[in-house]
């Protein structure tokens, strides 16, 4: 799940302004046009999940539930656990500090009944930290918050998973000689530490075995964790230093439930988004996509994203079997990883938000001037 811009300044602006589209866009039937690139489009049947007066400011799915973070009037929001089968909805308010802000690394997920949501919450320099949450069945508990220093050392946040029963985070903690460190002079951070940690309860219970991350995926069982920065050169004006993986990292799969290694690979270039099924592991460097058998680590094929796609760390993917889920300007796309068939499953007149795929359910968000909506279709 991608994160949705909530992030205002001192101004009240926000960070980011989405195209937003028109009112009563979601419909039962959307007859898709044609992309650009080899993409080609498909007619589906839309299904809207949920629509309200307001905006959306994260959205996840598994098996049995869908969940999402409404904001309405006066920048309230409310956390929402829609179960499918048998139908059934639990709504609790959001932490006053358990907001989704944007920043690159926010992430909702839910897994059993579980919903968590976790990102960094203040970008002021004496306030930037990070915080992940939970709530089962309905009270939000923090789980863990840690401060991010001014000069960028600390421990990063590196985002929020579920691999399928539960919901796991990752970190990377670093060090450095701040004293060096002026308007001028440049110093050094160094990674000491940091791992992959499983929601138990109202508790963070940290994967033996695992490293520090500088991303995570998981799904089926298990975790991908991508090497993060070891360190480098810093100064005043570069900011914090990002949660982020290393240049051509290591990416291992480890199973979540002991931290045993199943198989490594070796990325080429910066990885930008990951997603992780049973079957693959899916690396995404600018448009490339390229996947690897789970089990061995060998090379299983590589495809090129549609053009418009977020190349940033903010376009992330999903994957459930051999599809995977992407956004490329205002259209949804499933790419099939055994035939490298790319469908447009849904056009819409603004960004959709947050698409993800679980089995062949997909489910994304559009967000409107005045209203919001959950829409979902089937891709069996």
């Amino acid at each position: 799940m991608t994160c949705l811009c909530r992030l205002r300044d001192n101004s009240g602006a926000r960070c980011e302004d989405r195209p937003v589209v028109s009112r009563g866009l979601a419909t039962a039937l959307i007859a898709v046009l044609a992309g650009s690139g080899a993409a080609h489009a498909r007619s589906t049947t839309v299904t809207t999940i949920a629509q309200w007066h307001g905006g959306i400011a994260g959205l996840a799915q598994d098996a049995d539930d869908v969940a999402w973070c409404s904001e309405t009037a006066g920048y309230k929001q409310t956390i929402h656990l829609r179960r499918l089968q048998p139908p059934g909805e639990r709504t609790f308010p959001a932490s006053t500090h358990g907001q989704i802000y944007c920043g690159g690394s926010e992430r909702m997920e839910t897994a059993r009944g579980s919903v968590g949501w976790g990102g960094y919450e203040e970008v002021r320099c004496s306030d930037t930290h990070w915080a992940v949450y939970v709530a089962r069945p309905t009270k939000p508990v923090n789980v863990q918050t840690t401060a991010h220093d001014c000069l960028g050392y600390g421990t990063t946040f590196a985002g929020l998973a579920t691999d399928g029963t539960s919901i796991l985070y990752g970190t990377a903690r670093y060090t450095g000689d701040d004293f060096a460190c002026s308007d001028s002079d440049r110093c050094f951070y160094r990674l000491t530490g940091g791992g992959v940690y499983r929601i138990a309860g109202k508790r963070a219970v940290r994967i033996p075995n695992v490293p520090p991350a500088g991303k995570i995926a998981a799904g089926d069982g298990l975790v991908a964790v991508a090497q993060p920065l070891s360190g480098g050169p810093y100064s005043y004006q570069s900011g914090p230093v990002p949660p982020a993986a290393a240049h051509n990292p290591l990416i291992t799969t480890y199973r979540s439930s002991d931290g045993t290694r199943v198989s490594q690979v070796r990325a080429s270039g910066d990885v930008d988004a990951m997603a992780l099924t049973g079957q693959e592991l899916v690396v995404r460097s600018g448009r490339t996509l390229t996947w690897y058998d789970v089990r061995t680590g060998s090379l299983a094929g590589s495809a090129l994203a549609a053009q418009g796609l977020d190349i940033t760390s903010s376009g992330a993917i999903s994957a459930s079997g051999t599809r995977v889920v992407y956004v490329a300007r205002h259209d949804v796309h499933v790419l099939d990883l055994q035939t490298k068939s790319d469908t447009i499953v849904w056009h819409g007149t603004s960004w959709p938000l947050s698409p993800s795929i679980v089995g062949t359910r997909v489910v994304w968000a559009v967000e409107g001037a005045n209203t919001s909506a959950i829409l979902s279709t089937d891709v069996g």
